[in-house]
């Protein structure tokens, strides 16, 4: 009989940054000590997993009520029973329902939308000529979000949806940080509140009017009216509260970063926009920019590596359970950090430089497997994966080849909520036009 496991021995967290100040570093830091590594955190004991080949398991192999974690339980409320918290045996019709509008096919059909709102945000940008990026990204995603998976127009409650994000976020940063108290669940009730309204509306818009459209809300209520029981009224509500929350912040964040990036590596800049000039002048239309210069999936593949919007997952250890020769003792949160996986020189060579020709058909074969997971991993990985690429790719094809911009101040300083990574604070850029293409796209 072999003998047990070792149980983990804390690392003391008061040797490292405090994890509130700098959780980028604090992770990086525990890290460093091994790739199954315990920390307290408060009172709270944890696990960080850095060891590609047992996140695998975490994600792909641990049972579903892994998923429910203080976070999780913090986020129910507002999320629901949208995909992101579904459990079995409803989760599974639901997730197909939306994952067969969502692939990689299937989402081109909203590309000439994203590269209209594209088009016009950016003539825009060119009258101001200098604007904080990470605030117009945010306003441009969330009215793609509108065009093309609601099929409504977002405009007339815009900042009520930017407003009722930016506090829930802020609620389930709490949640993250151990300091979920009744004043934070308040917040986030009212948060809630204010998004219901606004989902309500466009919900109740959709039921009486006709559902052939193509758009993913149409689609929803489509099967809401099959009568399968997986489908119901409140399940329409909490998938489109899990579509907006999902599906804005961190497209705006990876094309905050994937242009800010751009404008302070102007050699591939010129490259990229020397690609998608040769393009158009070949008879590609804009709208295809994506599927024809591999260059723009790569520099947003690139960008997530460096700048995953998720930093951290997490699961709860339902049983003791070994890990890595490790014994995980049953009710441990278990840490997996994308950001931490995708800069370890182990795995990724010169981790920190900038290098969309990582992901590139020549040298697709040397990535390291489940050392890169911007979207998750396992059945659970983001629907919404092919959609958000797409989004992001035709964004930053557009923004180059109309713009050159230059990065003003500081690079901006990275907040991780435990949740989300975003820019702290306004990320301002100067916009000129592209002298070579002003006026082009049309």
């Amino acid at each position: 009989m072999l003998p047990a496991p070792p149980r983990l021995d804390p690392v003391v967290a008061a040797a490292l940054p405090p994890y509130a100040g700098d959780p980028l570093r604090f992770l990086t830091q525990v890290a460093a000590e091994g790739d199954v590594v315990g920390y307290r955190f408060g009172e709270e004991e944890r696990v960080l997993v850095s060891d590609p080949a047992a996140v695998h398991e975490v994600l792909t192999a641990w049972p579903e009520e892994s998923r429910w974690t203080p976070i999780t339980r913090a986020a129910a409320p507002m999320l629901g029973d949208g995909l992101i918290l579904a459990v079995a045996p409803n989760w599974r019709p639901r997730r197909l329902v939306v994952q067969r509008e969502l692939t990689y096919r299937a989402v081109r059909r909203f590309a000439e939308t994203i590269v209209g709102n594209t088009e016009r945000t950016v003539r825009g940008w060119l009258a101001e000529e200098r604007l904080d990026l990470q605030a117009a990204l945010g306003r441009l995603t969330l009215v793609n979000l509108g065009d093309t998976v609601f099929g409504s127009d977002f405009d007339d409650f815009t900042d009520t949806l930017l407003q009722t994000l930016r506090a829930s976020q802020v609620a389930i940063d709490a949640a993250v940080a151990g300091r979920f108290d009744a004043g934070e669940r308040a917040a986030l009730d009212r948060a809630t509140a204010e998004l219901d309204v606004v989902v309500q509306r466009l919900v109740a818009q959709r039921l009486v009017e006709p559902t052939t459209g193509e758009d993913l809300l149409a689609v929803l209520v489509r099967a809401l009216e099959s009568g399968d029981p997986a489908f119901s009224r409140s399940w329409l509500r909490d998938e489109a509260v899990m579509l907006i929350t999902a599906g804005h912040e961190t497209t705006a964040f990876t094309t905050t970063m994937a242009l800010h990036t751009l404008a302070h590596e102007p050699d591939t800049a010129a490259r990229l926009r020397t690609e998608l000039v040769d393009a158009l002048d070949r008879g590609v239309a804009p709208a295809q920019l994506a599927d024809e210069v591999p260059l723009t999936r790569h520099v947003v593949q690139e960008t997530l590596r460096l700048f995953p919007p998720l930093p951290a997952l997490h699961r709860t250890a339902v049983a003791d359970v070994e890990l890595d020769g490790h014994l995980i003792e049953a009710g441990t949160l278990v840490v997996v950090s994308p950001y931490v996986l995708q800069r370890d020189p182990r795995s990724w060579p010169v981790p920190e430089r900038f290098d969309p020709d990582r992901f590139s058909e020549g040298r697709r074969r040397e990535l390291p497997r489940h050392a890169y997971l911007p979207f998750g991993a396992g059945s659970r990985i983001c629907a919404g994966n092919h959609f958000a690429l797409l989004e992001a790719a035709l964004i930053v094809a557009l923004v180059t080849l109309e713009t050159d911009l230059e990065a003003v101040g500081h690079p901006p300083r990275l907040v991780d909520s435990g949740t989300a990574l975003r820019a702290d604070g306004p990320v301002p850029v100067r916009v000129r036009a592209t002298a070579s293409r002003e006026g082009a796209v049309a």
